[in-house]
């Protein structure tokens, strides 16, 4: 149950992340258009 739980915050952490990157790079590419 615990290593559930911690595998299930990993791999949100990891989305999270992505979803971060995504976002810087969207803003670069807003930026210098």
């Amino acid at each position: 149950m615990f290593g559930l739980f911690i595998q299930l915050l990993n791999l949100n952490f990891s989305s999270l992340i992505a979803m971060l990157k995504d976002l810087i790079v969207f803003v670069r590419l807003y930026k210098f258009r």
